[in-house]
């Protein structure tokens, strides 16, 4: 049954419930089947039993389908090799650190890139790395519920990864890995500008000169609720709005454009999402249109901004020096018949 049918999945599951009928000790979705055991001799006939029901049925598991994957020669077929690897992602370790040659080949590529790979030996090693990895990949434990479980992580220039495991008599066993190679933004963090940790000395020091702020904390009709709070890790006290769920403090009119450029720079969105990520952080008077004009004002949005405006020029015609000279027809037709005549529009 080819994939892309609609009633490939259904005409399979049919199919494989009549293979592995009168079975009791299976449960079966697509291509996974899951065989429950009471103990290791009854699960090891139990495997015995499916194996050969699959082979009466002329079925059979190709554990050597990737362990002899020809080396792709064009950028397409690459991304179809790593497809099929990524699907098992989560049984290999260091994943993205095995990978990073081969992906290096798909940096600005196309849908359907038919560009041919220049294999190195960097490259084809990775590409045979990669193989044998799914060839002996990892076993995954179980995970039982009274284990105490613990989260390795570790980095890279080229990559970030994670371990779950649990902790056993026997040491660490692991139930799952994520790897993954960061984006272009994140490989050049010096080139990020991020907000610095903030100094709640100067920052309580700019609140007392704030004249908005005076005129809030005065007014009786005003939907923030601001309130002093102290800080983590420091003694001083900043006014803070309570309102929400989150505690946002409040930006003194000297500190509102670092706050905008620290948050809109990490990747320059739009004027809704700026405003969205400011708000959930920091609060003060006339935001929203302070946001705006920003924006809207930012250089390197506007070197990349995209305007296309296509305005089709109107018709020019001459004024015509009778009645009739000229005459405009919409096309139209063809018209049905009215009592065995047709209606031909006809001008000159």
């Amino acid at each position: 049954m080819p994939f892309g049918l609609c009633n490939a999945a259904q005409t399979w599951m049919r199919f494989i419930h009549e293979v592995l009928r009168s079975l009791d000790y299976y449960f079966v979705y697509l291509d996974d089947i899951l065989i429950a055991s009471t103990d290791t001799n009854f699960h090891k006939k139990h495997v015995r039993d499916v194996l050969q029901r699959l082979d009466d049925y002329s079925l059979t598991i190709n554990a050597k389908l990737i362990a002899n994957y020809k080396q792709p020669t064009t950028v397409r077929n690459l991304r179809k090799f790593l497809g099929i690897l990524n699907f098992y992602r989560k049984f290999l370790p260091k994943a993205a650190h095995i990978q990073a040659p081969l992906q290096e080949f798909l940096k600005n590529s196309k849908k359907n890139d038919k560009r041919e790979v220049e294999w190195n030996v960097e490259a084809i090693s990775a590409f045979n790395q990669c193989k044998n990895q799914l060839a002996n990949v990892t076993l995954l434990a179980h995970p039982s519920q009274d284990a105490d479980l613990t989260l390795m992580t570790d980095a890279s220039d080229i990559g970030l990864g994670a371990s779950l495991n649990e902790i056993t008599s026997d040491g660490f066993k692991p139930l799952g890995h994520c790897d993954n190679v960061p984006a272009d933004a994140f490989s050049r963090i010096s080139a990020i500008v991020t907000l610095s940790t903030i100094d709640y000395e100067e920052f309580a020091q700019m609140q007392q000169g704030d004249d908005e702020l005076k005129a809030l904390l005065s007014a009786t009709n005003q939907t923030l609720q601001l309130k002093q709070l102290r800080m983590p890790g420091s003694t001083t006290e900043i006014y803070c709005d309570i309102s929400t769920s989150t505690v946002r403090p409040y930006v003194p009119h000297a500190l509102r454009r670092n706050v905008f450029l620290a948050v809109h720079n990490l990747s320059h969105p739009g004027i809704r999402a700026t405003a969205k990520l400011i708000s959930k952080r920091f609060v003060w008077t006339s935001m929203n249109k302070d946001i705006q004009s920003w924006t809207c004002s930012c250089i390197p949005c506007q070197r990349v901004k995209i305007q296309r405006h296509t305005n089709s020029e109107l018709g020019h015609f001459k004024v015509p020096d009778a009645r009739f000279h000229h005459l405009h027809l919409d096309i139209i037709g063809p018209l049905p018949p009215s009592q065995g005549f047709f209606l031909l529009p006809y001008g000159h």
